[in-house]
């Protein structure tokens, strides 16, 4: 029990903190902007494998029609051992849509830095807890508030330390939009 409410804690202080850190590195002069809210579920990829689940609170800001700057507080939360832990970090993106080609279509690709609970999952050595993420994605635009992605997230620490296994991950991601600021 003292295990969920830990776990409870943790992801209300994690939504908690995505949500002020997107409020805080919202320039004042973006005008056209929009924020969302993404969750879904994936796996890594190597065997073991381990289940994890993805949120994050995304600021997008187009500075056309073709492409957006995306700035993804975001949280994962993986069962990597039997016990949940938890990967926290900042993802810079860039979004490209192609809306003369194919309306529903987008492409994001960025890095992203992060920390870990763990240095270990299913025997990869991660080396320490400070993770870079490598993520490309692929979306459908169903609508304008609804965009279902497919991720592929490689996390390692670049070779900074000793142990530089890495490990990926692929999801499924729903990405819904909230409104403008």
């Amino acid at each position: 029990m003292a295990h969920h409410r830990t776990l409870c804690t943790w992801v209300v202080a994690s939504i908690t903190l995505m949500l002020l850190i997107s409020v805080n590195l919202a320039p004042a002069q973006i005008t056209d902007g929009l924020f969302g809210v993404r969750v879904g579920q994936g796996n890594s990829m190597t065997r073991p494998a381990s289940r994890s689940f993805f949120l994050s609170v995304p600021l997008y800001r187009f500075t056309e029609e073709s492409y957006a700057l995306l700035v993804d507080p975001c949280a994962s939360i993986s069962d990597a051992r039997g016990t949940m832990e938890f990967i926290v970090g900042l993802d810079p993106r860039l979004q490209l849509c192609f809306p003369t080609l194919s309306p529903w279509l987008l492409v994001e690709a960025g890095v992203g830095v992060n920390m870990s609970s763990f240095t270990e999952i299913g025997g990869r050595q991660l080396g320490k807890s400070f993770l870079f993420s490598p993520t490309a994605s692929l979306g459908f635009r169903t609508n304008s508030l609804l965009t279902v992605f497919y991720t592929f997230k490689h996390f390692s620490n670049a070779s900074l330390f000793h142990h530089n296994d890495g490990v990926n991950y692929q999801y499924i991601i729903f990405s819904v939009n909230l409104g403008r600021f």
